[in-house]
């Protein structure tokens, strides 16, 4: 009897719990004490669980990122997440660097990303859906904002047609000339649809691909050139 007892327990444990607490059905729970030790804010609703989505805007997951996707999209405890705020090149995508030699800024800006967060575990305070079933959100690692901190370092720009959150940061990142800012690069949003610099005859990368909307070209839209 106690050893039906003790199996029927190990079936009902939550799994991938990073710190003590019961989950609710779907998967998320209350910080209550020795909150810093875990990251995590007092009082806190925040999710654990694979494949366990939030069901409402403002919750938090926690965890270490499952997979790192590009350089503002990331996978945590089965949910991808993107970047609210951002957009950073295209996997495929390539820029030029202040040289005008040709090389890979979407593999660099998702090596960035993954090197900034490490081996350690991300916050993520999500807001909503988006159409392709992604949550946007924020995320920090060690206490950085990691939207803010692709922006501030170029590897990354403020994506200006949903939020101007991140202008500042772009602005210093520009003054700076670091990442994008030191050669010539394609704004993402118009490199999806198209655009390239010359030489460059790279296939797009359709919105259903990256899971990014197509947009009309803004008035804004232009060729970054160095100074």
């Amino acid at each position: 009897m106690l050893g039906a007892c003790y199996l029927v327990l190990l079936c009902v444990t939550p799994r991938a719990l990073a710190h003590p607490g019961n989950l609710s059905s779907d998967g998320c729970h209350y910080c209550r004490t020795n909150c810093t030790k875990w990251c995590v804010p007092e009082n806190q609703r925040h999710c654990h669980g694979n494949n366990q989505a939030p069901r409402e805007k403002g919750k938090m997951v926690l965890g270490k990122p499952d997979r790192i996707v590009d350089g503002d999209t990331l996978d945590v405890r089965g949910i991808r997440i993107r970047l609210s705020g951002i957009d950073a090149p295209e996997s495929k995508q390539t820029c030029a660097n202040a040289q005008h030699e040709t090389y890979s800024c979407g593999e660099i800006a998702t090596q960035k990303l993954r090197e900034r967060i490490g081996d350690g575990s991300v916050s993520c305070t999500l807001d909503k859906q988006d159409r392709y079933e992604r949550w946007l959100g924020t995320c920090t690692s060690d206490g950085t904002n990691l939207n803010q901190w692709m922006v501030k370092n170029g590897y990354a720009l403020a994506y200006r047609r949903y939020s101007t959150q991140y202008l500042c940061e772009e602005a210093e990142a520009e003054s700076k000339k670091r990442g994008l800012w030191s050669g010539t690069f394609i704004e993402p949003w118009r490199w999806r649809r198209g655009d390239r610099l010359p030489g460059d005859r790279r296939e797009s990368e359709g919105s259903e691909a990256d899971g990014c909307p197509n947009t009309p070209r803004a008035s804004g839209d232009r060729l970054k050139r160095i100074n």
